[in-house]
């Protein structure tokens, strides 16, 4: 077949690795220019080839010929994504819909060497494998000016020395069963609940002032109950599918469908090890700050000092004033293990929210070119993945702001009159629905969670904010059509929910009749991770 006056084969059914695919097209002369019979005149050589990408662009960008020769010869080194790029246009001969064939067929062809490579390297070494691997193609021993290729050979040294945390960290999401986090939470949550139990403070009172004996028992904390038992594992849940789609489906649908890709050479794996030090910085402060500098420097010295100097009182540090109930290093071994397990839960939601951005980013990197958009197929692919990757970060930021009200909620209920925190919200609802004003007053006490939860809350609203400009940015590009329309109206609702629950946050105990904004704030939340009728305009 002839297409722009060049001989057009199209993609072969054959499940060639990449290898034997460019040694039989070339062999073939896919793309090359035909004579007056329609015979394409001559196969290609490593020389021809290089000087054909060479043409491709008007930028006049290419590869060089020791690249192109190594594609032809029998090693384990294929074809990074920017030249998978510029060989479909060769083989497509200039022709959009051609090129898209090309390109799905090349790339499907490389992941095909890819995984022989990884096949061939597991049974020769299996700790390196994976290591070299995540390299993009075309790597050599070789001098080279490419900053993206140096990043890689970095990023490859980080883990074989094992300090890449982020491709660790994408393990535990991607690398199992959605719920296998999930499973983690809870069985230290019973681990937990367990000990609560044996020590005998699931349900305990202290005399706060006179005449009011205060609930403060494990059991009673919706920030140990109802945030590990069901809050976080489905934060957990949904940002680990949207990752697996994201790395295993949609990335490679939106390349496949482009007939460019911009600037996204790195791949999916530099991408994550990017964030390497954001990685390493959560841990550094959900296990040395939120766990060893809170609970050493606030309740592990308000128990041997017997004193709350102010702080609220809970039950991990209730011994101080109840040593009937449990005695002082029964509540410090439980405190310790209490803390320990909340950093994780910390570091969980962090993890979660720097993989969200990581998605966007990515999505914002690939399709962010204006010279994408020019094809329709493409168009509807990027609309389709856009909406749901700011669908699924829009639910998972309603969670995690949610994950927060708990602790704001709770560490609230600790500072007030209230003698449970059920009695607290009931006469709260009651007072502001008949028009009187309930006795309230605050405890003279001081908590460091009504801090905490302002700054967790300004980081979710931001990764949200991030990841919606960025979406955004993409699929405004778009042609104005009624799909895009109402991802648009889709969007607003979205902000809408977020700003009430961040109102809802920020208000807690701050005026007569905040429960009912809270519990209208709860039906929200659910209503809009749960029902359908929010995808509709």
């Amino acid at each position: 077949m002839i297409k722009n006056d060049k001989y057009f084969i199209y993609p072969p059914n054959d499940d060639f690795d990449f290898k034997k695919l460019i040694r039989q097209m070339a062999r073939e002369g896919a793309g090359r220019p035909v004579d007056k019979d329609g015979v394409p005149v001559g196969s290609w050589t490593p020389e021809l080839l290089a000087d054909a990408i060479s043409h491709v662009e008007s930028t006049g960008s290419g590869v060089e010929l020791r690249t192109v020769q190594r594609w032809f010869q029998d090693n384990d080194q294929g074809i990074k994504t920017d030249n998978i790029r510029l060989l479909a246009q060769v083989f497509g001969c200039g022709d959009p819909e051609a090129t898209r064939l090309w390109r799905a067929k090349l790339a499907a062809a490389q992941s095909r060497l890819v995984a022989k490579r990884r096949e061939k390297r597991n049974k020769e070494n299996p700790e390196s494998s994976r290591a070299l691997d995540t390299v993009g193609a075309d790597c050599t021993n070789a001098k080279t000016s490419n900053p993206i290729m140096a990043a890689q050979r970095n990023d490859v040294a980080d883990r074989e020395r094992g300090l890449n945390l982020a491709a660790r960290t994408e393990a535990l999401f991607t690398g199992q069963h959605p719920l296998t986090l999930s499973s983690v939470v809870w069985v230290g949550l019973t681990a937990l609940a367990i000990m609560t139990f044996i020590f005998g403070v699931q349900s305990v009172t202290y005399r706060a002032v006179e005449g009011l004996d205060k609930q403060v028992g494990f059991l009673w904390a919706p920030s140990w109950t109802i945030l590990p038992l069901a809050i976080l594992p489905l934060f957990l849940v949904t940002v680990a599918r949207l990752l697996s789609s994201w790395k295993a489906k949609w990335r490679s649908e939106l390349i496949a469908a482009s007939t460019t890709v911009g600037d996204d050479t790195d791949g999916w794996e530099s991408k994550v090890a990017s964030f390497s030090w954001l990685f390493w910085s959560i841990t550094i402060l959900s296990f040395g700050l939120l766990f060893l500098l809170q609970w050493s420097g606030v309740h592990l010295r308000v128990l041997l000092q017997g004193d709350a100097s102010g702080y609220m009182m809970d039950w991990s540090i209730v011994a101080i004033v109840r040593p009937d109930v449990i005695s002082i290093p029964a509540a410090i071994a439980v405190s310790m293990f209490a803390y320990i397990y909340f950093g994780m839960l910390m570091w969980f939601l962090f993890a979660g929210l720097i993989f969200l951005f990581a998605i966007a980013n990515d999505f914002y990197e690939i399709c962010g070119a204006t010279e994408l958009h020019s094809d329709e197929v493409h168009q509807s692919k990027v609309r389709e993945v856009g909406a749901r990757i700011i669908e699924g970060v829009f639910r998972c930021t309603v969670l995690a702001i949610l994950f927060v009200t708990c602790i704001k909620l709770q560490s609230t209920y600790l500072l007030s009159n209230g003698e449970t925190i059920v009695d607290w919200l009931v006469n709260d609802a009651q007072a502001a629905l008949v028009g009187r004003e309930p006795e309230r007053f605050s405890l003279e006490q001081r908590g460091i969670p009504q801090f905490t939860s302002l700054l967790l809350l300004f980081v979710n609203c931001l990764i949200f904010a991030a990841c919606f400009l960025q979406i955004n940015a993409v699929l405004k590009r778009s042609p104005m059509s009624a799909v895009t329309y109402g991802i648009k109206t889709e969007q607003w609702k979205m902000i809408a929910v977020v700003l009430l629950l961040s109102v809802n946050l920020v208000l807690i105990g701050m005026f007569t009749g905040f429960s009912l904004l809270l519990a209208a704030s709860l039906l929200v939340a659910f209503y809009s991770l749960y029902s359908p009728k929010l995808d509709q305009p």
